[in-house]
């Protein structure tokens, strides 16, 4: 049948009655009862309304809100490198040896361990700040991936969701591949398994669904555990030849062919020393 003035579909298609109140009872129009009744939809209607009014404005002003977020990244990293009290990873930390040939790294992604002690502000900025985590794990002295931290962090606000909303989600997608890249780089850096079509897929999966997780996990790796060339230096140093020995050899000439040879001339003077040593020591046996 026909449609009342108070009957009508919504946006979402979703058929709504709101009938006029009775004469007795202060009766409005039917363009009224609407206006009315829409401030009593079901709660899951006005959450997808304001969810897409949000979206829309969002996306608006994305620009905008991608400059401001970008100004208080770098504005806070300042601070921190400049007048905070710790450097991250915490540099004083207990190191331990990689283990070679293991395929996943020292710390689970969600591993507890000394989350609410040594490593209570790296999981903290890793979980607020990853981007400022992220690029300082990569730029420490230990690991030196990227040369400079502030490039590292240019590179981590390409994740930032106002920049995704303006390319259509193609800059998360280029800064997934930078990162799995780098963290390819530090299994190789620890001795991890890296390079197979399983870690790829693991990284994969990880940057994409729990970046926070991720730089957590790498940060307490660089952090904790000793890279492979660190932990082999100790053996180099015991098979390296002494200096003075490398010193007296002479090129082309192994050490022991050559190494206590005396000219004749230092021959025959020890051989004259050795005789008049001789002649005191039957005088004094003839006293």
């Amino acid at each position: 049948g026909s449609v009342e003035p108070w009957e009508h579909f919504d946006a979402d298609g979703v058929f709504e009655h709101f009938p006029p109140e009775s004469p007795q009872n202060n009766s409005v129009t039917g363009e009224e009862a609407v206006a009315k009744g829409k401030d009593h939809k079901p709660w899951h209607h006005r959450l997808h309304r304001h969810a897409a009014d949000l979206h829309q404005h969002t996306k608006e002003h994305a620009g905008r809100y991608f400059l401001v977020h970008t100004a208080i990244t770098f504005a806070f990293a300042y601070v921190l490198r400049e007048y905070g009290p710790l450097r991250f990873p915490h540099e004083r930390a207990q190191e331990r040896d990689p283990e070679l040939g293991r395929m996943v790294f020292a710390y689970g992604l969600f591993d507890e361990k000394e989350s609410w002690g040594d490593d209570f502000l790296l999981c903290l900025m890793s979980w607020c700040c990853w981007s400022i985590q992220w690029a300082s794990t990569l730029t420490g002295s230990k690991v030196r991936l990227i040369g400079s931290f502030w490039i590292a962090l240019g590179v981590a606000t390409m994740d930032y969701l106002e920049l995704n909303s303006l390319t259509a989600g193609i800059s998360h997608i280029l800064f997934v591949i930078i990162a799995v890249y780098y963290r390819q780089k530090l299994r190789d850096k620890f001795g991890l398994e890296s390079g197979t079509v399983e870690t790829l897929c693991q990284d994969l999966f990880v940057w994409c669904y729990c970046c926070c997780c991720a730089t957590a996990q790498e940060a307490r790796q660089v952090a904790h555990v000793r890279t492979m060339q660190a932990s082999l230096e100790p053996f180099q140093r015991a098979a390296a030849p002494p200096a003075s020995l490398a010193d007296a050899e002479e090129p082309g000439s192994p050490t022991s062919s050559t190494a206590g040879l005396l000219e004749p001339r230092d021959n025959a003077a020890l051989s004259a020393r050795d005789g008049e040593l001789g002649r005191e020591v039957s005088d004094d046996a003839g006293y």
